[in-house]
């Protein structure tokens, strides 16, 4: 039985509403590059037969979305594994290196609800949509992108889920970028987004590097605002942030009959290292117990990384 809706309005996060306007590498295309070893080779005339192909069906490479990565264990998955069974609660976590080009996972097809980390979602199919009417975001917009974005707002994310059409809105632009695991939620309930971690990544590789999608200046606008969450909520991913590093990262937090389900996401990069990585809970008795578990699991992660 689905709990009881209103219960998944996280207290907390509504306590932090800001009311007032706030001012607002290696890259690896998500987009597939067809291989080639010669110029004239097999894979060459692969190559020019798919390409003409697209052609002929009056398609461009910006209309494929990207595959679904297959995921490689962690190097640390042992200890990974030890370290959940000692918490409460079911968890995921799934990194991206952009260096390698690999996505590691542990706990791959587990579905969460997303809580506030969908919020940046919901502020790249506001950008998609702008960039398609050439247009820019409207100064309200701006001021309602960041507070969504750097205090979690709830009130601002209900008024833009419902200026992008809800969910299925929300829908068309995670098939573009090729989150294929991700059910939006119902009506006005974006936070019942249901996610896994891989799709985070996929949405995150989104914001952290070039594709077709996402502008340049619609990708960096997103980074500065996940770069200037408010200092209270900077917790998660970032305890795997080491000296020389940045990071950009989006939290988010529920509360359904005192479980605590606590997600973090965000870009790591910096001294020769970029990732983006996501961890899920959910089933922790408290808030801060949570807050552990996703950052103990970021640095146990990220350590053989």
């Amino acid at each position: 039985m689905r709990p009881r809706l209103r219960a998944h309005l996280p207290q907390h996060e509504q306590s932090q509403r800001h009311t007032g306007s706030q001012p607002p590498v290696t890259d690896r295309r998500m987009v597939p590059v067809l291989p080639h070893k010669s110029r004239t080779g097999p894979s060459r005339l692969l190559a020019v037969g798919l390409l003409g192909i697209v052609s002929v069906l009056g398609l461009t490479t910006a209309c494929l979305p990207p595959p679904t990565p297959v995921t490689k264990p962690f190097p640390t998955d042992a200890y990974l594994r030890s370290y959940f069974v000692s918490r409460p609660g079911v968890e995921a976590v799934a990194a991206f290196d952009a260096n390698s080009g690999v996505t590691y996972a542990y706990g791959p097809a587990t579905r969460f609800h997303t809580a506030s980390t969908i919020k940046v979602a919901i502020l790249g199919t506001l950008l998609v949509r702008a960039q398609d009417a050439k247009r820019p975001l409207t100064t309200g917009e701006r001021n309602l992108a960041a507070r969504m974005i750097e205090f979690s707002d709830n009130a601002a994310t209900d008024v833009l889920w419902s200026a992008i059409g809800r969910g299925s809105g929300l829908a068309q632009f995670m098939t573009r970028i090729g989150m294929r695991h991700t059910v939006p939620g119902p009506g006005p309930y974006w936070i019942l987004t249901e996610t896994t971690t891989v799709d985070l990544t996929m949405l995150m590789r989104a914001v952290a590097y070039p594709n077709f999608v996402l502008t340049n200046d619609s990708r960096a606008y997103i980074l500065q605002l996940m770069s200037n969450v408010t200092p209270s909520q900077r917790w998660g991913v970032s305890a795997a942030v080491r000296p020389g590093q940045r990071v950009a990262l989006k939290n988010g937090w529920m509360v359904v009959q005192n479980i605590w389900g606590i997600n973090s996401m965000g870009r790591i990069w910096g001294s020769d290292r970029d990732f983006v990585i996501a961890v899920l809970t959910n089933g922790s008795p408290t808030k801060n117990v949570g807050i552990a578990t996703v950052e103990g699991a970021t640095r146990i992660a990220m350590r053989g990384l």
